[in-house]
This record gives structure tokens, sequence and C-alpha cells, in this order.
């Protein structure tokens, strides 16, 4: 019942002063449908229950195994989605990321070597819930300062070696807090850095003398399209590069010939958007395999075939359907202009499954709450609340909390990635 001023009441109905009969009917029909609806999805989920278990066809493994023990483990996590609603902890949240920020515990020290990427999820988690600290930019600025190289590139930490992971994650960190944290990377030597570890095959190395895969790709493309230092010498080969990671899966896996994967398939897929070269994938092959990757009971995304439900991919694999639908004209859409994945499910996995009662999420019950999956959860779930047409999606309901848009592309909010291009884009491509 409406607490405005403005609704008056009368023979047991309501309706906005203004309105008439015609409002009251219509009220009437929402209502009628919306029980409608829930009643339907009532059925379906009382379907998934009774029918629930992994078929392993008489083949009994540990992974079979697993999952079973999941399911079961689940079941008491996921509440009817018609009965009592389980809410984003929204305060308990922003409270766990404000002190993670401030002061981490020494069990920490053993992620020195991920200082930005530290910062990188919480400043995102916290952004997406409308709650970045106003004056941390030049703490955050001060911080990454220090890990950036003197030739070029970010560190995990201060006097480590240049990665391309803790680049990827200082100038996503960057690009949220903004301000004076926008001019403290050197463009220059950050290209050549760059170009330094790109290879002739079209890929690049993760740092000087470091490993080949997808991931490297991906975060050296998305850096030099914040900075506006993306050459042609910087993408010659990469797309063709990223096109041949495709497995006869659909996905794409971290290096040609492997497995295809969820966060390999995010990262290729990523960089082919930035670089207008999805035409090098099989866009068909890639949907049959990402849209399976949702798990039916669960609700969550798995990364891998055969793998157990993990909310990080509530990103990885929600992503890449937003991306695709761009390059598409909205191959990756239902007639709604919603992704092509069960928005509501997914929804119920994080909220129900995923949140820790005192703050933070988790990948799944049983295991404990970190930045990593808050990040990651919090962010597709910004990406399922939402439409192609950046309307509420049929997952974001009038007492739901929403998120600030997620743009898929560079895993920070659309607001501030926009802000963040205007900033560099103003700026010459250093000689």
């Amino acid at each position: 019942m409406s607490t405005d001023p403005s609704v008056t009441s009368g023979n047991g109905t309501e309706a906005i002063e203004g309105g008439g009969e015609g409002d009251v009917r219509r009220e009437d029909d929402e209502a009628t449908t919306a029980a409608a609806r829930r009643k339907k999805m009532a059925a379906y989920y009382d379907l998934i229950v009774e029918t629930r278990g992994f078929k392993d066809d008489g083949c009994t493994s540990e992974t079979s195994i697993q999952q079973v023990d999941l399911e079961n483990l689940i079941l008491k996590f996921l509440y009817h989605p018609v009965g009592p609603q389980v809410k984003l902890l929204y305060p308990e949240h922003i409270t766990f990321l404000l002190k993670s920020i401030a002061d981490l515990p020494p069990s920490f020290q053993s992620l020195d070597a991920s200082q930005p990427w530290l910062l990188y999820w919480s400043l995102n988690a916290l952004d997406l819930l409308h709650s970045l600290p106003p004056t941390i930019a030049q703490n955050v600025a001060s911080t990454l300062a220090a890990c950036q190289h003197p030739t070029g590139g970010y560190a995990g930490g201060i006097g480590q070696l240049a990665h391309l992971a803790a680049t990827y994650a200082a100038t996503r960190a960057i690009g949220i807090v903004g301000g004076p944290a926008f001019a403290i990377t050197d463009r220059k030597k950050m290209l050549e850095f760059l170009l330094r570890i790109k290879q002739p095959d079209g890929s690049f190395i993760s740092h000087d003398d470091g490993e080949t895969d997808i991931r490297g790709a991906y975060c050296a493309i998305a850096t030099a399209a914040i900075l506006n230092i993306l050459t042609p010498a910087l993408v010659a080969g990469t797309a063709e590069w990223i096109g041949r990671c495709q497995t006869y899966e659909g996905g794409l896996g971290g290096f040609p010939g492997n497995e295809a994967h969820g966060g390999y398939a995010y990262c290729g897929v990523a960089a082919l958007h930035i670089l207008g070269r999805m035409d090098v994938i099989d866009i068909p092959a890639l949907l049959h395999w990402l849209s399976q990757r949702q798990m039916v009971f669960e609700g969550g995304f798995q990364g891998r075939t055969n793998k157990l439900v993990d909310s990080c991919y509530s990103f990885w694999q929600g992503s890449v359907f937003p991306l695709v639908a761009s390059a598409t004209n909205g191959a990756a859409l239902t007639s709604d202009h919603e992704w092509l994945f069960d928005p509501i499910a997914l929804k119920h996995y994080v909220l129900h499954c995923c949140q820790d009662m005192s703050g933070g999420l988790r990948d799944k019950p049983g295991k404990g709450r970190d930045l990593y999956h808050t990040c990651y959860a919090l962010s597709g779930l910004s990406l399922a609340q939402y439409t192609s047409d950046e309307n509420p999606s049929s997952a974001l309901s009038e007492t739901d909390y929403p998120l600030a848009p997620l743009c898929p592309e560079h895993g920070f909010s659309k607001k501030k990635v926009a802000e963040a291009l205007r900033y560099f884009g103003t700026l010459p491509n250093p000689p």
C-alpha cells in the first residue's frame, strides 16, 4: 500500500490523485498478470526441485558426486522464489568493502603482488553499490603511482615486475576513482611496455620473459583502449590469434587448442569487441556453448563443462551476452531485450546462496567471502538487472536495490568508463 499523501482510498481501492477507474483497472490487470507469473514460476521451481540430481548416466565420478552434494546443499539456501525474498544486503557489503580498503589483516600478505587487484575489486564493488568514498581518489593515486614500473606498466606491488594483469587492474581502479588518478600513468612508457611484450603471432606475454595466454591479450587491449594508446602496431594480428583460441565446443580457451573456459571466453570476446573484430569467431557456436553454462537448478553459471557453479562467472559468462548482442544487432537477446540467460535465476543464486550475512559474497555455499567474488558477483547481478536498452529487467523489481549499470567491455560502471574515455580521449597518442 502506498504511503504517498497523494493517494486516496475509497471502496477498498486506491488510485493516484488525478487518475480514475482506468488506472485502478490497469493496476488490477497488472496484479493479476504478476500473480499468474508467480504461480507459473512456482510450478517451474517445484519441477526443478523434484527432478534435481546430476544425471551421470551410471558413470559415477568425483565430479558427479560433488555436483549432487552441492545441489543438496544449495537446496537449503534457495528459498522458494514466490515466498520470502532475500534482498541485497548492501549496508553489510559496503561496511565489509570499506573495512577492506582501510585495513587488511596480516593474512593478506600472500597477496602482496596483487595490490592493484585488491583495489579494483573493492572500488568496483563500492561503485556499483553507489558508495565510493568521495575522498579516496588521492590515496588510490598514491598507492598505484608507487606500483608503476620505471620502464612502463604497473606491478602488483612496490619494486616488483610490471605485469599485464596488474596493469589492467590498476587502470580499472584509476578509471573508477578518476580525478588525480587520471594523471599518474606515463602513457608513453606504457605503450613501450605493451609493444615490448607483444609477440610476432599477435599474442602478448604477461611480463618480460613471461607466458602467453588470452588474458594477456585482453589486458593489453583493454588498457590501451582506456588510455587512448591503441595503435595499429599494437593490435596487428591480435584478433586473428584470439580467433584461433575458439574450441570445438564454441567457447574460447586460454591458448589455441586449450579447453573452453568462461574467464578466457570473456577475455577473448571483450578484446574482439574493443577491436571491432567479432568476425573472427563463430558466434552461433559461442552462444550455443555459453547458453549451456547457466545451471538449471542452481541458477548461476559454471566456468567449464561439468564443473560446479561459481558466482564469479555471473560476470565472466554473463558479460559475453551483451558483448555479442552489441556486435550482432541483438543475436544474444530475447524478444523483451533481455540477455539470453535467465536473469531471475541468476539473481536468486547470488542473493540466496552467495551472500555472507556479515557482508561480502562468496563463490558458493560452504565457501568463505572474499573481495574477488564480491566484485564479480555484484558485477553479474548488475548485468542481470538491466536490459539492452538500459531499462530495468525482470530481475529488478521495485523492492530491489538497483546497482550501477556495468560496462561489460571494461569491467566497471558505464558512467566511470565514459568519464575515463572522455579524459584520455583528449590526449594525443604518445610519439
